[in-house]
């Protein structure tokens, strides 16, 4: 298995610009030798992202012809990760640090999650639906109403935010509603939020706001 360093290695070795196609990712980590197995490259709208298959960890880095306007998605997710911790709400988010910085990239290392609520196992489906049978929905209603304009008018999944309030509290989750309304996290849709070892977690954090 492709260890931390290899891929370091090759990623301070790879000619990647904030404008490398997806395409061309695979090509320079095919030509260094990491068999196709091994990994998936995937991008969104602002960042690109390395998944080892194997790893407990991502590698994102931000994209797109509008960076030099000052925008780095992937850098901002270090920085609210940090606030975060110092705000006692860290357990909702993957650790994310600087893995490196090249070519005027920085390239981020972030644990890896479970799944999303897109993706979610039935199995697993029907377990956190057991565990969290006693909540109330008034009680979910509320978390959904405080996170609804950071989330472009989509419904908050009320599985995740019921694990949210039987694992943590309804005072800690009201403290996560004022972190994300200060932080402008306003892009919560399903596939941005998830689960790592059971518990729920925001796997893409930093928002979008480019034009």
């Amino acid at each position: 298995m492709t260890t931390k360093e290899e891929l370091k290695s090759i990623l301070l070795e790879s000619d990647i610009t904030r404008r490398t196609s997806l395409s061309q990712v695979r090509q320079i980590l095919a030509s260094a030798g990491l068999p196709r197995e091994e990994y998936q490259v995937a991008d969104g709208a602002s960042k690109m992202c390395i998944i080892l298959r194997k790893a407990d960890f991502v590698i994102k880095w931000s994209t797109g012809y509008n960076y030099e306007s000052g925008f780095d998605e992937a850098y901002d997710e270090v920085l609210i990760y940090q606030r975060a911790v110092k705000a006692g709400l860290e357990m909702f988010f993957p650790k994310t640090e600087v893995f490196c910085t090249y070519n005027g990239i920085n390239f981020i290392i972030q644990e890896k999650i479970d799944f999303s609520t897109h993706t979610i196992p039935m199995s697993k489906e029907n377990r956190y639906s057991h565990k969290t049978r006693t909540v109330s929905p008034a009680i979910v209603e509320k978390m959904d109403n405080c996170f609804y304009q950071m989330r472009r008018g989509r419904e908050l999944n009320p599985l995740w935010a019921s694990m949210a309030i039987i694992l943590y509290g309804k005072r800690r989750c009201k403290a996560l509603c004022r972190f994300i309304v200060e932080n402008n996290i306003n892009d919560l849709h399903g596939s941005n939020i998830g689960y790592l070892k059971d518990k729920p977690i925001i796997l893409d954090f930093s928002g979008y706001h480019r034009d």
